[in-house]
């Protein structure tokens, strides 16, 4: 009879959403020192990541992904001069995606600057948009061991996955796909799932071979743990090799997605270091132009032509 070595590789995706809204200190013209709620700024990110495990060690690969913030005006009159200070976190390659005059000063150490010449009270130019790269950012850890990392062919092994929030904040909405792998690719699973038991959260399975374990929450430094049971299901398969011998087949995929909403940080530390500034202008100047006599720099008329005296002026 065969021996499996039970191996493991997951693509983890990460969903993050952080949002707030930013109460700034205008200065306007008419009126100095009056404040109100104007920027809505959303910074939301994807993380990918493939990890392995063999049975006995766990690979972690290299996390990739992008974030956006998306800064918006949220009043009824154009916005200028607009300047924010963000905290870099783990991420890099900071662009400008959407807007115009937008500059990025990327020289500072651990933070970058956007000023916005310009945001005006309507779409489509009422948003600038930045993108960055989330490389790096690993806010969640999600491990998984085996009891044995060989069984005969026909037999079972139980599965632990853990999962420990990382990040500045408490995440939500937490949902884990596990999928059990198909390595011969003949339409059956290679693993049928069974007994799933979480110390955090309500665990499911649909149709023996996809696992779905979801969290409405999980605190700072939090874990929780999923126990469940894989038996071998496709027996013809697994049992065509020479005697004794031992071939390796991925226990399946798992896909992670959850949303931090803490009102400060996204996943990868993307945060404001401070309050933004921005300046608006709600005054009228207009100008009306008079006839002066020639004593205060008009005109003089001299027969049927006019002799300038001085150089005309306008007053205010």
């Amino acid at each position: 009879m065969n021996r499996l070595t039970v191996k493991n590789k997951h693509a983890v995706k990460y969903s993050l959403l952080c949002a707030f809204t930013v109460l700034i200190m205008l200065v306007l013209l008419s009126f100095p020192g009056s404040a109100t709620a104007v920027l809505d700024i959303r910074v939301t990110e994807s993380i990918n990541l493939t990890d392995e495990f063999d049975g006995t060690t766990l690979t972690q690969g290299v996390p990739t992904g992008e974030g956006e913030i998306n800064i918006t005006n949220m009043l009824t009159t154009e916005l200028y001069d607009i300047s924010l200070n963000f905290s870099e976190g783990g991420t890099s390659g900071w662009a400008v995606s959407t807007g115009n005059g937008v500059d990025l000063d990327t020289t500072g150490e651990g933070y970058v600057i956007v000023h916005i010449n310009s945001l005006a009270a309507e779409e489509p130019a009422r948003s600038a948009i930045i993108t960055y790269s989330c490389t790096g950012s690993r806010p969640v850890n999600f491990s998984e061991s085996y009891n044995t990392s060989k069984i005969l062919a026909g037999g079972s092994i139980n599965v632990s996955l853990t999962l420990e929030n990382n990040a500045s904040s408490a995440i939500t909405g937490i949902r884990l796909i596990k999928t059990a792998a198909d390595n011969d690719t003949d339409s059956t699973a290679d693993f049928n799932f069974s007994e799933a038991f979480a110390d955090v959260g309500n665990p499911s399975i649909t149709g023996g071979n996809v696992l779905i374990w979801d969290l409405a929450t999980l605190g700072i430094g939090s874990t929780a743990t999923l126990n469940f049971t894989a038996s071998d299901n496709d027996l013809d398969a697994h049992n065509n090799g020479g005697f004794q011998s031992s071939m390796p087949y991925y226990l399946g995929n798992s896909t992670l997605q959850f949303t931090i909403n803490d009102g400060s940080e996204s996943g990868s530390g993307v945060g404001l270091n401070e309050e933004p500034t921005a300046t608006t202008s709600n005054i009228e100047i207009s100008l009306q132009k008079e006839q002066l006599s020639p004593a205060d720099g008009g005109m003089e008329m001299t027969g049927d032509s006019p002799q300038q005296s001085k150089t005309p002026i306008l007053r205010k």
